[in-house]
């Protein structure tokens, strides 16, 4: 009798393991270097054009998971609860529909990563899964580390062409992220940057520079600049006098002339390929343009 309780009990704990070690946004079918499951032309394009980027491309997209981007919100930490994923998704939804522009939001807990881990994570996520807007797949991604108090956010597409998250990057982590988060309050704070990230993305496309506040304080500043030296030459009340030999403007014994001769007897010159980074500030091993980088909390 009691084996069979237990085999009852094993059965109905199956699905739950296997909810566990398959969470419901992941596709269906797994990446392979046969199908690596990319399916931005753009990416594509430079992946067959360039040989060293298609084998960067290959391996960073093998390593990183092919997700549903319907989803949008991906918690591989376990801690955000269906209602914040659901207020979450409902803002990026919101986004997309007013000015077409994606978001990803990823939670990890990996006590091991470092900034650079996150970022690169915080890229591949984005640009080897289908998130984005038009043909430059316009958005934003998030990747939380949990485990680490750290995060990495990079825009991607016109966003980057404003470098709206490179700018503002600091005031989003100590004015908005930073006091949500170190009150566990993780949804309110994404939810919170994702509105702010919107409102910045509105002002550079439509905002001309003539109705900007930074240019007007930086042409003023420099104008008061110029008008102050302007007035203090003329309380100098320089004169100017004609001289007809350049001795006047010479210092004694200033002028010493030398000669120095290198003879080359042969030379020998070489060549060697150096292959581009697979990673910088403003791109990854895909090729996409990325603006953004690290914070903590």
């Amino acid at each position: 009798m009691t084996r069979i309780i237990n085999i009852i009990i094993l059965a109905l704990l199956l699905p739950i393991v296997s909810t566990a070690q398959n969470p419901v946004w992941l596709q269906d079918v797994e990446r392979t270097e046969q199908n690596l499951q990319i399916h931005k032309q753009d990416i594509l394009d430079r992946m067959a054009n360039d040989e060293y980027r298609r084998q960067e491309a290959t391996k960073h997209a093998l390593r990183t998971p092919y997700v549903k981007p319907e989803y949008k919100v991906y918690d591989y930490w376990g801690g955000i609860s269906d209602e914040d994923a659901d207020r979450i998704r409902t803002r990026i939804n919101a986004m997309i529909k007013e000015n077409s522009l994606d978001a990803a939001v990823v939670f990890i807990s990996e006590s091991s990563w470092f900034d650079f881990d996150n970022e690169e994570f915080c890229k591949d996520f984005y640009d080897y899964n289908d998130f984005g807007c038009g043909p430059k797949h316009d958005g934003i991604c998030f990747v939380i580390n949990i485990a680490t108090h750290r995060f990495a956010i990079f825009d991607t597409g016109n966003p980057t062409d404003f470098r709206v998250v490179g700018s503002n990057l600091y005031r989003y982590e100590t004015e908005i992220l930073q006091p949500y988060f170190r009150r566990d309050q993780y949804a309110d704070g994404v939810v919170e940057c994702i509105s702010e990230f919107e409102r910045d993305f509105i002002y550079e496309r439509d905002t001309p520079w003539w109705q900007r506040p930074e240019y007007w304080v930086g042409f003023g500043i420099a104008f008061l600049i110029a008008l102050a030296i302007t007035a203090i030459r003329a309380r100098r009340k320089c004169k100017i006098q004609k001289a007809v030999l350049a001795t006047n403007y010479e210092v004694p014994n200033s002028f010493k002339l030398t000669i120095k001769r290198d003879t080359f007897v042969s030379t020998h010159t070489t060549k060697q390929y150096i292959p581009p980074s697979s990673s910088s500030g403003g791109g990854s091993s895909s090729g996409t343009s990325h603006s953004g980088g690290s914070g903590g909390w």
